[in-house]
């Protein structure tokens, strides 16, 4: 079992870039790299380094009404997890690692099942608990992700900063800025914390060097360092190096994956805590932004105990002044991401999306229900070096349907540089539809497929490196069992008030469920006797007042519904005139 970070390091180093900006709309595009016309589904992820979002509970008391009382004290009981319908409730007996299930608040016959590839919950205090990496302020200067696998903390009066992996605690971004200058190792600067702020998705540090910005973004089991180096104030060197020390050196060692006896070179990095193989390093690469023909590999020096990246000088005289520059070495956190079951996106020496990495998933329809939405939930990395946002793209599909339905098209996000691309709850019924089975009364599992590709960039087959998976993929149902069209108004009569001993046609009509539907009208709420059978009916009134008429509709699984309406009844009346009564 691995547990990886990443950290990315971003020099600006005075270079007034006048390229084309960064674009990210939701769209489904071509595989051809000719974008069609935006459609609303997948965003650009924003992050939030200055503010922390509050879990409100809902005091509706439906909570209470649809849970059972055990779980009155689980510490989520009406709070809504992200990713969930809007305007419902959850039933948390039914939350299992990887499943949801909730029921709608404006219509009690709606229910959601949500199933995922990757895990949703984790046990936590004997309680299934919602699995979220974000940021939470825990006491005067500390924040810790507290619902996750292996919590990442910020200490910041001790400047400290951790993941508490399942080998356990390790300390990490203790930075040191230090130059090769002819040969001889200088130490340029340590770090100050001085001028930060920070929020749930994680820290943003102004001068961590002179001249030089921190970013500290968080995901889930990941925390990815960027360095902004806005200028110089270091003279010439011959290599710029960040330095860092796991543990402060404690219980960890460094070593080359494929070269154990290495001490400096390009490659993977592994470091071992209480000699577990706790992480990996990816092979570091430094860029120049929106373009992405002059990368080059870097390299790492290695001690016992710290781990330098090492950026060259002439690639950076070379390209500044042209070019927002780079540093990217990469270090990825995935032991509690959905990456253990999402391996990655497939790579297109085409340059279009042809041939995708594929996931598939089945998803049970609850039993006596229609299905009356599907939707999608789901997120792609890109790393901004060797891929954009615009090369990744997915599609969703169930037999022979897929989403979007249109031949050549895919969802991704039309942008250029890195981030996240999020689908959140986004429907694609109409695309799918035509596959999914007739209503049945028993449970049925539905197969889903997410197909997952890269335009001709990074590592050849699936990889997660360059386009990957940002968390679980996500599937909900939207079901619903039978009710009655118009549930305030279910009977259609020609009047409210009718002539007493004559014949009346009334009608009434069911939906959801599982058809056909039988119909039973009385004027008995216990529904005897039976005055009238049919969805259309007719029906001849009693004495004459007030009187409810009752119709319930019955589906193939003998689930029953039932309405009611008032109606007036008017006794016969006797007159020498020649008058009309009644209308009919």
């Amino acid at each position: 079992m691995f547990v990886y970070f990443q950290f990315i390091f971003i020099i600006i180093l005075s270079v007034p870039y006048t390229g084309s900006a960064q674009t990210a709309t939701a769209s489904a595009g071509t595989q051809t790299g000719e974008h069609s016309k935006p459609r609303s589904g997948m965003v650009a992820g924003k992050f939030n380094y200055t503010s922390f979002r509050e879990k409100v509970k809902s005091n509706d008391d439906a909570w209470l009404k649809y849970n059972e009382p055990g779980y009155y004290n689980h510490p989520e009981l009406g709070i809504l997890p992200e990713g969930a319908p809007e305007n419902c409730v959850e039933i948390l007996s039914k939350r299992k690692v990887d499943e949801r299930f909730f029921r709608s608040l404006t219509d009690t016959n709606r229910i959601y099942q949500q199933k995922a590839l990757g895990d949703l919950n984790m046990l936590k205090n004997g309680h299934w608990t919602t699995i979220d990496h974000k940021l939470q302020p825990v006491e005067n200067g500390k924040y810790t992700s507290v619902n996750t696998q292996e919590p990442v903390s910020f200490d910041i009066p001790n400047r400290n900063i951790s993941i508490h992996t399942v080998y356990g605690k390790i300390s990490f971004n203790n930075w040191k800025l230090l130059a090769n200058k002819k040969g001889q190792e200088i130490a340029l600067a340590t770090p100050d914390w001085t001028n930060y702020t920070i929020g749930e998705d994680g820290m943003y540090v102004t001068n961590i060097f002179s001249g030089i910005d921190a970013e500290l973004r968080v995901f889930r089991g990941v925390i990815k360092t960027n360095f902004i180096i806005k200028t110089n104030e270091f003279g010439e060197y011959d290599e710029l190096i960040f330095r860092d020390e796991f543990n402060e050196g404690k219980n960890t060692s460094i070593r080359f994956t494929d070269n154990a006896k290495s001490k400096k070179g390009v490659g993977q990095l592994t470091v071992f805590n209480n000699g577990k193989d706790a992480l990996k390093v990816d092979a570091g690469v430094a860029y120049a932004r929106f373009t992405k023909e002059r990368s080059i590999g870097l390299a790492y020096a290695i001690g016992d105990k710290w781990m330098d990246v090492v950026v060259p000088a002439k690639w950076i005289s070379e390209n500044i002044g042209k070019y927002e520059l780079v540093v990217d070495p990469i270090v990825t956190a995935s032991n509690t991401l959905a990456q253990a079951s999402i391996t990655g996106s497939r790579y297109n020496a085409s340059c279009n999306f042809a041939n995708s990495c594929d996931y598939n998933l089945n998803v049970a329809q609850p039993a006596n229900t229609t299905i009356t939405n599907i939707s999608f939930n789901f997120s792609y990395v890109a790393n901004g070096s060797t891929c954009w946002l615009q090369d990744g793209a997915v599609k969703i599909g169930s037999g022979a349907c897929s989403s979007p339905s249109a031949g050549g098209l895919v969802w991704f996000c039309n942008g250029i540089g890195g981030g996240t691309c999020n689908a959140s709850n986004f429907s694609i019924l109409g695309d799918v539809q035509s596959c999914m089975p007739v209503p049945s009364c028993a449970v049925q599992n539905i197969p889903f497929i997410l197909k997952f590709y890269r335009s001709c960039w990074g590592a050849s087959g699936c990889s997660n490196s360059c386009i990957g998976a940002a968390g679980p993929w996500t599937m909900t149902l939207e079901c619903q069992d039978i009710s009655l069209n118009n549930p305030s108004n279910p009977i259609n009569t020609p009047a409210l008030m009718v002539c007493q001993g004559l014949t009346h046609n009334l009608s009434a009509s069911a939906k959801n469920g599982v058809p056909p539907y039988a119909y039973s009208w009385s004027f008995d709420p216990s529904g005897t006797p039976v005055a009238a059978t049919g969805g259309s009916a007719n029906v001849t009134f009693p004495g004459n007042g007030m009187h409810t008429l009752y119709v319930s509709a019955t589906d193939a699984c003998n689930n029953t519904v039932a309405g009611s309406q008032i109606i007036g009844v008017s006794a016969p009346v006797t007159t020498t005139e020649n008058v009309t009564i009644c209308a009919s």
